[in-house]
């Protein structure tokens, strides 16, 4: 009897403590989302309307998830107009302390704006590949620390990196602020630039967000600098965690950092 009682009180104690992680296999989980954004330059102004989704195939939790994203964008600019499409796949190492992994794939923009990034103005459209690697560190409930670098060929080269972080003031508002450095080849424009953004699950048990951002960039090719606006909407499903938060969602159901900067549209005009 008195083992029994025993047996009982501890795990009782466990489930007040939380209890112990529980492997979690063979989970799918992803994302889909809409926006806009608008990219203010010197004497130009983009808009871009955009639609993308992912999706995250979790092998084991903790360990390896293959994750495979998708995107579209009309862009405008100057009675302009042209189409971007990005596709990529990542696959990464998770657990309770972060992840780390490699990402590729592809940029390419439609006929129909013209390119004066390139040794000469074209309207033709052009391809970008990207591939390199990211990681999250998970420093507490409520903070993540990110960093990610990476190589971009194709029409254009060159090389990308961005640090940054994503604060919860409650589970369900995610505030990031991340910075980019671009570098192309040739003819050698950089793009430097700071973020931040926030969003919100208003309930839980409708796993929808809505979010704003605010990007300050300086492009090498232009006299003055980049005010980039944006906001979305996104529907989560899957990854729910233990709690069906934000935070949780975002830690434990597709990876959002992965791949090159958004301010790589930019250079690309």
């Amino acid at each position: 009897m008195s083992r029994r009682i025993s047996t009982v009180l501890f795990a009782s104690s466990l489930l007040c403590l939380g209890g112990p992680v529980q492997a979690q296999m063979l989970a799918v989980a992803g994302s889909l989302e809409g926006g806009y954004s608008s990219y203010d330059t010197p004497g130009e102004h983009l808009n871009e309307w955009r639609g993308a989704g992912s999706g995250v195939f979790t092998i084991d939790n903790p360990g390896f998830n293959l994750q495979a994203n998708f995107g579209n964008s009309g862009l405008k600019l100057s009675g302009q107009s042209a189409d971007l499409w990005r596709y990529d796949a990542d696959i990464f190492w998770r657990d309770h302390a972060g992840a780390i992994g490699i990402d590729g794939g592809g940029d390419s923009v439609s006929a129909g704006i013209t390119n004066t990034t390139s040794k000469s103005s074209t309207s033709s459209g052009f391809d970008l590949v990207h591939f390199g690697m990211f990681g999250e560190f998970f420093v507490f409930q409520g903070l993540t620390l990110r960093m990610r670098g990476g190589r971009i060929a194709g029409d254009e080269t060159g090389y990308y990196a961005s640090p940054g972080l994503v604060w919860y003031p409650i589970r369900d508002i995610a505030v990031s602020l991340n910075g980019d450095y671009i570098k192309l080849d040739n003819p050698a424009p950089t793009v430097e630039d700071i973020s931040v953004s926030a969003e919100y699950m208003p309930v839980r048990d409708v796993p929808i967000t809505l979010s704003i951002g605010y990007t300050y960039a300086h492009l090498s090719q232009l006299s003055g600098h980049q005010d980039v606006l944006s906001a979305g909407i996104k529907w989560y499903f899957g990854g729910e965690g233990r709690s069906g938060t934000l935070e949780d969602r975002q830690r434990n159901g597709p990876d959002n950092w992965a791949g090159p900067p958004a301010t790589l549209v930019g250079v690309g005009f």
